[in-house]
């Protein structure tokens, strides 16, 4: 049975119900993420460790979780989504992705202990 994420940029909540909410953002550094609901590719997802600047926290390591649109956007296809989950390193922002603000690790912890065959999306809404 899938899992559905919600992501509202109004609130900067990313919220998994019963597996926790994190602090988020999206654009800052260009547009947000456009309102749709996103399929995660949980085989895609990199490992926590040292990775580009802009997707570390605080540790100094992050980890990037790609989604790919499940509706037509001009940013992006199914193939390749280029949006994706991560820390909120560097200045504060994205350039449309899901920056997590605090706590990234936790969210992490959760989505490495789900199942690789897991369906689970993110709803993002304004």
């Amino acid at each position: 049975m899938a899992e559905i994420l919600y992501f509202h940029k109004s609130s900067g909540r990313l919220i998994w119900p019963g597996k926790g909410e994190w602090k988020a953002i999206s654009g800052g550094h260009g547009d947000p993420l456009p309102s749709l609901t996103y399929e995660i590719d949980r085989r895609g997802i990199t490992g926590y460790g040292k990775i580009s600047k802009g997707f570390r926290d605080k540790s100094g390591n992050g980890f990037f979780v790609p989604l790919k649109p499940n509706s037509k956007t001009t940013r992006g296809t199914r193939a390749n989504g280029r949006f994706g989950i991560h820390p909120d390193g560097g200045s504060k922002g994205t350039q449309g992705c899901i920056g997590l603000q605090k706590n990234a690790k936790s969210f992490y912890d959760v989505i490495r202990r789900t199942s690789v065959d897991a369906e689970l999306y993110v709803r993002v809404s304004n």
